[in-house]
Parts: structure tokens; C-alpha cells; sequence
């Protein structure tokens, strides 16, 4: 029984952790998309300045650097 209990413990940890480490690497893969597609086009810009944006569904829009790229939606 308590064998039983015991691997039953051990195997949700294994499910719970492995789970913790997928919601890691999605959270670190958005943020490198926001760094890609609204950070680095305003990398040596003013506030202000125009630049041309790719969006994660391939679009390309143009956007104001602020503190990051704002997508101008007309």
C-alpha cells in the first residue's frame, strides 16, 4: 500500500514539474517574440520615430517607437 502511495506521489511530481517546465519555455519563447518584433525595430531610435514592424502573423505595419514600437491602427 504504502509502495503504492508512494509512486503515485512520485508520478504526479513528474506530471506537475514537467508541466512547470512547458509553461517556462512558452513564457520565455513570447518573450523573446516581443523582443524581435517590437523591441529591436526601435534599437537606436527616438521616441517618436517611424519604423516598419513585423507582426507574428507575418503582416508588416508601421509603428511609433515609445518605449516600445505602438502599431498605429487607423
Amino acid at each position: 500500500m504504502f509502495k503504492k502511495t508512494l509512486l503515485t506521489i512520485l508520478l504526479a511530481s513528474a506530471v506537475v514539474s514537467s508541466f512547470a517546465q512547458a509553461a517556462d519555455q512558452k513564457t520565455e519563447q513570447e518573450k523573446k517574440n516581443f523582443d524581435e518584433h517590437l523591441v529591436k525595430p526601435c534599437e537606436g531610435k527616438k521616441s517618436g520615430d517611424q519604423v516598419q514592424v513585423i507582426t507574428p502573423r507575418g503582416t508588416t505595419v508601421m509603428a511609433t517607437c515609445k518605449m516600445t514600437a505602438l502599431i498605429n491602427i487607423k
